[in-house]
């Protein structure tokens, strides 16, 4: 009998002690719970002293979210909107965002079928992805400028959103952002703005006011398919490449121009439109160009901006030398093309170094021309082009070989700051390596971002599994001591 008694005090002892170091070392996270603060409100710990919104039963048409909350006597700063937290609620016709809430979780307001105005908290950095999904009433909506993420989906099937402006600190618009919109007639875009996702602005079939940024580097998969009364975009010169079905079905759409010559026109970019009526502008010899003439079943018109001489498709080419390839000095003879849209035109000097030494070597001296362009050209408040042909010579150091060197031309001017970015060289079929002067495009990171339903993580509020571990190692201690006692007695 007293050894059953025994083998119980030593099972229960273990198992106390095992459960009050559980208790004490558990993360205060994994002990974090919800807590019903009042009849409306359900919130989560963060810290000791902020909270997540989590749950609201409350029935307010005109919702003020109250910056703080008292529960158990002690103050909380509502710092976070949970995911879905006000999803579906059809009472809500305006809510007030305090700028205590720094995160707003994915789908906070989603399908509010009834919502018209939303303020957002200042400082605000993210709109989530589908925040405002289905919120067919939304119309007042001010983006603050501190916005840099809008989230996949975030506003879409917002049929009442006639207008809206992109912060300037945005640089990528994820897929299906505004797709949808069927009242949304004008758009503002950021100039910091270098991609567009698919669908963006899908099915917006009034939107007829578009500005695309320079710097914009790529239109992404049906990006305006269905805007059916855009009636004419231009494509600016930095975006490389337009995907599929970009504009399919924008049957208004009368007039594309296109100013990359290179850039990438994916399959069906322009079905479906009305392109036949006037066409597409553009650089002749361009993809644009090609585009054009190749779309069926009928061509579309193409319209050149600037005719390039056939000479611009050989510029910086060499076409003879003397002496041998190996052991002796070469003298290259070389003749080129150069083109700038420097408004004064002026003294251009060309020159050439072998890759990695110097000094360069002037090659020739020329003077710029006017080229007349077409008035389409001017139309479009283009500058004017001038340019000019070259030719001059080089000697190649003894033993040096095109295929371990490479001459590197470039141009300057008088006038440096028109034509730095301007100047370029095409080299065909020889060794020559053309020299390019442009500025690099900034890092893009298109990651489509979104946030989180549980956003952030923090300490457990007032009530924290240590004092019940401290609770536990003391029934603990207890139990040693009668084990003690009991054992002293027998």
């Amino acid at each position: 009998m007293w050894n059953r008694a025994r083998r119980f005090n030593r099972i229960l002892l273990s198992t106390a002690l095992a459960f009050a170091l559980l208790l004490v070392f558990l993360p205060a996270s994994v002990g974090a719970s919800s807590m019903i603060i009042n009849d409306e409100w359900t919130a989560r710990y963060l810290t000791p002293t902020t909270i997540e919104l989590i749950g609201y039963s409350g029935s307010a048409a005109d919702l003020e979210i109250p910056s703080t909350l008292i529960f158990d006597a002690t103050e909380f700063t509502v710092v976070a909107l949970g995911g879905f937290l006000f999803d579906k609620n059809t009472n809500l016709t305006s809510v007030d965002i305090p700028d205590s809430v720094t995160t707003i979780g994915t789908g906070a307001f989603s399908e509010c079928t009834n919502l018209t105005t939303v303020r957002f908290p200042a400082g605000l950095t993210t709109i989530p992805a589908s925040c405002f999904y289905d919120c067919e009433k939304l119309t007042g909506v001010k983006i603050p400028d501190t916005v840099t993420t809008i989230g996949a989906s975030a506003f879409q099937y917002c049929y009442a959103l006639t207008s809206i402006r992109v912060p300037f600190g945005v640089q990528h618009l994820n897929n299906l952002t505004f797709q949808g919109c069927h009242g949304l007639q004008s758009v503002e875009l950021p100039t910091a703005l270098y991609t567009l996702g698919d669908q963006v602005f899908a099915s917006c079939p009034v939107l007829d006011d578009v500005v695309l940024p320079d710097g914009l580097q790529s239109l992404g998969i049906s990006c305006f398919a269905g805007c059916s009364a855009l009636s004419e975009i231009v494509i600016p010169g930095s975006v490389n490449a337009i995907g599929d079905y970009a504009f399919q079905g924008d049957a208004d759409l009368e007039r594309a121009t296109i100013l990359n010559s290179s850039m990438t026109i994916g399959n069906l970019a322009f079905d479906t439109t009305g392109l036949a009526a006037d066409g597409i502008y553009g650089f002749n010899p361009s993809t644009a160009r090609t585009y054009a003439l190749a779309h069926t079943p009928t061509a579309f018109p193409f319209h050149a901006l600037y005719e390039c001489p056939p000479v611009l498709q050989a510029m910086g080419v060499w076409h003879d030398y003397d002496g041998e390839i190996l052991g002796i000095e070469q003298v290259l003879s070389l003749t080129g093309f150069v083109t700038t849209s420097n408004d004064s035109g002026g003294t251009i000097r060309i020159y050439a170094m072998v890759q990695g030494m110097e000094p360069a070597t002037l090659v020739a001296t020329v003077t710029l021309q006017p080229y007349t362009e077409p008035a389409a050209a001017s139309a479009l408040g283009m500058p004017v082009i001038y340019t000019a042909d070259w030719s001059g010579t080089f000697t190649m150091p003894r033993g040096m070989t095109f295929g371990e060197n490479r001459l590197v031309l470039w141009a300057e001017s008088e006038d440096t700051s028109s034509i730095e970015q301007r100047v370029r060289f095409i080299s065909q079929n020889n060794p020559l390596t053309p020299g390019v002067s442009a500025t690099p495009s900034p890092t893009i990171d298109p990651s489509v971002t979104g946030t989180d339903d549980n956003p952030t993580t923090g300490d457990a509020g007032p009530v924290t599994p240590v004092l019940l571990g401290v609770a536990a190692l003391a029934f603990a201690a207890l139990l040693l001591m009668r084990r003690r006692r009991a054992g002293e007695a027998g």
